[in-house]
């Protein structure tokens, strides 16, 4: 006698993006990005507008779907209390917020996730790292009150003072401590021996990054899987056959 048995899987969709995988319930849903940032994220730096992490990590976005939105708020010459909301009063002799450039903006504009992306105009400043990480916490307690998932860039190397460079050291690592999985490492690879930025990363100011980086710095960011964030999941079980056995 011949029997047929089905092997059947009983599952919920679930997404795994990677770089080259694009999943069709994130195709099929449309989704919104805003970077708040200083002038690594406004574009200074690579020779063109295409080579920006930004810009190439909104082409990636759109290959998936074209109607996915990545909005950049990003201005040379930003703090943390330029992207400090609307009601923030900051302290004396602190710049005040920025209301068409800050995080209360990227809510109204309806943000899905918010990247926050401050490489080293705080330390230039004289902002130490417990300011700094005032600042960001505020920024993701707002965000949190409107479940909006908000990621923090680490500081980036620069060819500071020593002092300086001691401020963005600490920065970095308490933004690796404190936000975690929401932190996104753009130090790690970048820094040469002495902390400033490696000769084939700088864009020719020892400020700026070049081409190459801001290749790997939309790397980075597309690792992050941020778009997993928003994948809807099935309201039924899908149902597969996985394998035929057939025994005689």
């Amino acid at each position: 006698m011949r029997y047929t048995f089905f092997v059947i899987l009983l599952s919920t969709s679930t997404l795994i993006l990677g770089q080259d995988d694009q999943n069709s319930c994130l195709a099929n849903q449309s989704y919104h990005i805003i970077i708040l940032g200083s002038s690594t994220a406004a574009g200074t730096g690579p020779l063109s507008a295409d080579s920006t992490w930004v810009n190439r990590y909104r082409s990636f976005l759109q290959e998936i779907n074209f109607n996915n939105l990545v909005t950049n708020l990003a201005i040379g010459g930003t703090t943390t209390y330029h992207i400090m909301p609307d009601w923030f009063a900051p302290p004396s002799n602190r710049p005040a917020t920025n209301p068409n450039n800050n995080v209360s903006q990227a809510i109204t504009l309806g943000a899905d996730a918010i990247i926050v992306n401050m490489p080293s105009n705080d330390a230039a400043a004289g902002y130490d790292v417990n300011e700094q990480m005032s600042n960001f916490i505020q920024l993701k307690m707002v965000a949190d009150s409107f479940n909006v998932p908000l990621f923090i860039c680490t500081t980036q190397p620069r060819n500071f003072s020593a002092a300086k460079k001691i401020i963005q050291i600490q920065t970095r690592d308490s933004i690796l401590n404190y936000f975690g999985t929401r932190a996104i490492d753009f130090w790690t690879g970048f820094a040469d021996t002495n902390n400033s930025i490696k000769s084939i990363f700088d864009s020719g100011d020892g400020v700026h990054m070049n081409d190459a980086a801001h290749n790997r710095l939309n790397k980075i960011v597309i690792n992050l899987n941020i778009p997993n964030l928003f994948a809807d999941t099935l309201s039924y079980t899908d149902y597969s056959i996985l394998e035929t056995n057939i025994d005689n």
